[in-house]
């Protein structure tokens, strides 16, 4: 591929906005000068550009992951281990209660027999 193509190639990803302005001042730099490895190849410039961008991707998809997990955590996680708490300690109140009245009646059951049959 000549320079020129080159050239050619890399403007026209510049005008459909693939390059941003810099990177392609710098590939046409790079291009001009014969300092791109190989002569007439930008083959590794845009190496370079795909693998900068998906490095970027990785950052912002990991961004992008570690808050859906702060908003999980704190819109999921921490209310359904409140209900639990909560739901525990009405469990809790209800038996003690349930306990209580069971140890009452018992209670009055066992002095009911007792006059009943003449226990004292």
């Amino acid at each position: 591929m000549s320079a020129s193509s080159e050239l050619e190639k890399l403007h026209e990803l510049h005008q459909k906005g693939i390059l941003t302005a810099e990177e392609f001042k710098s590939a046409k730099a790079k291009l001009l000068s014969g300092n791109s490895g190989n002569a007439g190849s930008t083959g590794g410039f845009f190496a370079g550009i795909a693998a900068k961008r998906f490095v970027d991707f990785i950052i912002a998809f990991t961004v992008f992951l570690v808050v859906a997990y702060i908003l999980f955590y704190f819109f999921v996680l921490i209310p359904a281990e409140k209900k639990a708490e909560d739901d525990y300690k009405a469990f809790q109140e209800k038996s003690e209660r349930e306990f209580k009245e069971f140890g009452e009646k018992a209670d009055r059951d066992m002095e009911a027999f007792r006059k009943k049959h003449g226990f004292n």
